[in-house]
């Protein structure tokens, strides 16, 4: 579970962990690092879409813009969904100026279209950023979402 570069880790864990090319060989490298299910609040799932930031902006060159480390079809979620990803529940504000929720409608899209299939709460009039009682209503989505996928499971 994320909320904007969070979430797109979340939603990258979900669609690529059956890639051993994401597998990495830094850190805990024994288990595989795939998840049960994924929340990906706000997340960027098109870096093509995204450019880069320009060379003025902090942090361009930190390693922490996805940018840094992957290139744009590599960097996005939307162009590794596949029919075993895992169960993804993203949320998104319509009102999202930053990341768009085209961003999220269009990773569903394409886990559907694969038969992954995958779950979109719209946040009608929410921005970047949800607001309590949409907080709320997300937070309960994503605990009841968690229960179905993951007990399932154990």
């Amino acid at each position: 579970m994320g909320t904007l570069g969070g979430g797109y880790l979340a939603a990258m864990l979900a669609v690529t962990a059956d890639d051993a090319g994401f597998e990495g060989d830094l850190g805990i490298t024994g288990p595989p690092s795939r998840v049960g299910a994924a929340i990906a609040w706000s997340p960027p799932t098109d870096f093509t879409r995204i450019p880069p930031p320009p060379a003025g902006f902090p942090m361009h060159g930190s390693g922490h813009d996805p940018h840094d480390w992957l290139p744009g079809p590599t960097a996005s979620p939307l162009l590794h969904a596949t029919a075993t990803a895992a169960p993804l529940l993203p949320a998104h504000g319509t009102d999202d100026a930053g990341i768009p929720i085209a961003h999220s409608e269009a990773l569903v899209t394409a886990s559907w279209r694969v038969g992954a299939g995958a779950d979109l709460i719209r946040l009608d009039g929410a921005g970047h950023f949800y607001g309590e009682r949409k907080l709320q209503h997300v937070t309960d989505a994503g605990i009841d979402f968690l229960r179905n996928h993951l007990a399932a499971r154990a």
